[in-house]
């Protein structure tokens, strides 16, 4: 069974210390929102500054949630976003990678693979018992990058948006991340 409050600071997996070939791997900070929004945007996710603060103002807190960038001698080079749940079809907890993306000028180097070891480790120490990640279609590089780390295929995602209008599934309406802002789940789940 996987823990039922981790602590904050449980993730101790060395971070990277900063040199001009081998970016920091730290945790994201409220900062970081202007450039982490670039990054998405790298990743087809285009998301204003202040959108991507509010969502960090609600994750950061969560003990089911990380998010970790690359600091490079420029500034933020990559990112990613790792969650974990309990399950309910089967023992133990998932754990799903939900964002990683590195600067075009920086591909190629091993970044994409440290931030996904850094988010691998963090999720041992949940401990989950599989980790999910899904990449749309068009992405075969992304593809090949998690094939070659032990990832498989095994079905594919459905999404449906429930924004006004139909909107674009990949975009947040921020309106209702204030009811996560003090408890960690909806206010229609609270009792």
């Amino acid at each position: 069974m996987c823990a039922k409050n981790s602590s904050k600071n449980a993730f101790t997996a060395p971070l990277s210390l900063r040199s001009a070939s081998k970016p920091a791997i730290r945790p994201a900070t409220l900062a970081d929102a202007r450039e982490i929004a670039a990054l998405l945007g790298e990743l087809d996710y285009p998301s204003p500054a202040g959108s991507v603060r509010l969502r960090l103002e609600a994750i950061l807190g969560r003990d089911d949630y990380r998010v970790l960038v690359a600091e490079g001698d420029r500034g933020l080079v990559g990112v990613v976003s790792v969650c974990w749940g309990l399950c309910l079809e089967q023992d133990g907890c998932w754990g799903q990678i939900l964002a990683l993306v590195v600067a075009a000028a920086e591909r190629g180097q091993g970044l994409g693979a440290r931030l996904l070891a850094h988010a691998e480790a963090w999720l041992r120490a949940v401990p989950v018992a599989r980790i999910i990640v899904a990449s749309s279609q068009r992405r075969t590089a992304a593809h090949r990058f998690y094939q070659n780390r032990g990832y498989r295929a095994t079905g594919l995602r459905f999404v449906k948006s429930l924004a006004a209008g139909g909107g674009d599934p990949h975009q947040m309406d921020n309106s209702g991340l204030s009811a996560f802002r003090t408890s960690g789940e909806p206010a229609s789940t609270r009792h």
